[in-house]
């Protein structure tokens, strides 16, 4: 079973540099299908980036499994990560500025206009960009071309084609996203929707800090979720609205 992950932090997995002894929700479902690593995580992902990355996936997909973000988060060609409200917060490049190691500098990933994930990343292209200077193209940017509005419609005309993409290729799909990120006239018509899993990051009993837990959720909030995800894997037709609509009409 091809099961893949698309999202943002709260789909990461502990690595060798970020080890701590929290199993998070992913690593659990890999162990469930015996599945190696089969998530897309990008941090402050936006959803232009999720149906970017949905899109060109070409294995063959039996399940979608998408953490939705923030509408605001804004996408970033040429970085491997996106922006909330297109600008590094303040409270970072305080800390940066305070705390800068000269052999370990704060830099950002840059491929000279060439959009990389860690599948196709060629590292000989790659080039350390430093944050302020990043932060200057980011405001740039904001100064230019940025409007809540406008963002908020990219990020709900992204969500509709993520789902309506998924549904076109029969691709089952379980959408954790929370409420305040639906938008209030917009209603799903495919898959499953799940939107307390996605409040796990952000409130008790189950949030925690990111040095406890790489994807900021508590030890036993990632059982919780990973139980409640394989439910909807093993009984996909119980949950999807595709499915119960039918059954209730």
């Amino acid at each position: 079973m091809n099961i893949q992950f698309f999202g943002h932090s709260i789909f990461s997995i502990r690595r060798e540099q970020y080890y701590t002894d929290v199993k998070t929700m992913v690593e659990y479902v890999n162990e469930k299908y015996n599945i190696e690593g089969k998530y897309i995580t990008v941090p402050t992902i936006s959803q232009e980036r999720i149906l970017m990355e949905v899109k060109k996936y070409k294995t063959p997909m039996d399940f979608a499994i998408i953490s939705h973000p923030d509408p605001m988060n804004v996408y970033f060609q040429s970085w491997h990560h996106d922006f909330c409200h297109a600008k590094i917060p303040d409270e970072n490049i305080r800390y940066w500025t305070e705390n800068e190691d000269k052999d370990d500098p704060h830099t950002f990933n840059f491929t000279g206009n060439k959009f990389f994930t860690e599948r196709t990343m060629d590292v000989s292209s790659l080039q350390g960009m430093h944050w302020a200077e990043v932060n200057q193209y980011l405001n740039e940017y904001r100064r230019l071309y940025y409007n809540p509005d406008l963002q908020k419609n990219r990020a709900a005309g992204a969500l509709m084609q993520v789902v309506d993409y998924l549904a076109a290729k029969k691709i089952k799909a379980i959408h954790l996203i929370r409420k305040s990120y639906i938008p209030s006239w917009y209603e799903f018509k495919y898959g499953i929707v799940d939107d307390k899993i996605a409040d796990y990051q952000y409130h008790l009993p189950y949030c925690t800090s990111y040095s406890k837990s790489v994807n900021a959720v508590s030890e036993e909030g990632n059982i919780v979720a990973a139980r409640q995800i394989i439910e909807y894997i093993e009984n996909y037709e119980k949950y999807a609205i595709e499915y119960t609509k039918n059954t209730q009409s």
